[in-house]
């Protein structure tokens, strides 16, 4: 994904996101992983997120997890992350959101919180598939 004004304004960053995720018909069992990599990862080239969630509207998709040991990233701890894709064909669009590791409340989950996905996939293709019936 290509983030315009990040980190300030007039720069653009280009993040990587391969998602390989799948889930039951109700969203249960949700496994797979999400590989990152950022110019602002600090220790690790590319970082591995098991997923946890997987939620499925038509042809929007969001895939969540943990990070396990946390990330370090533009000096913060991460331990969630989350992708957001809508899958247009070959115009696809997408957002990640990470989140700093602190306490959560019994029961989070990285996909409970999303975001529009409105930055342009520059590079592959999503593929979303809602195989409910």
């Amino acid at each position: 994904m290509a983030f315009t004004d990040f980190p300030s304004p007039g720069e653009t960053t280009v993040e990587k996101f391969i998602v390989i995720a799948r889930s039951g018909p109700e969203g249960e069992d949700a496994h797979g992983h999400i590989l990152f990599q950022s110019p602002f990862l600090e220790e690790e080239k590319v970082a591995k997120v098991n997923v946890t969630c997987l939620d499925v509207d038509g042809n929007v998709a969001t895939a969540g997890g943990e990070f396990s040991p946390p990330i370090r990233y533009l000096g913060l701890s991460i331990r969630h992350l989350n992708v957001t894709v809508r899958d247009n064909g070959s115009d696809d669009t997408a957002t990640g959101l990470a989140f700093i590791d602190r306490e959560r409340p019994p029961g989070f989950s990285p996909c409970d919180v999303t975001a529009p996905p409105d930055f342009d996939v520059v590079q592959g293709n999503y593929v979303v598939t809602d195989g409910t019936p």
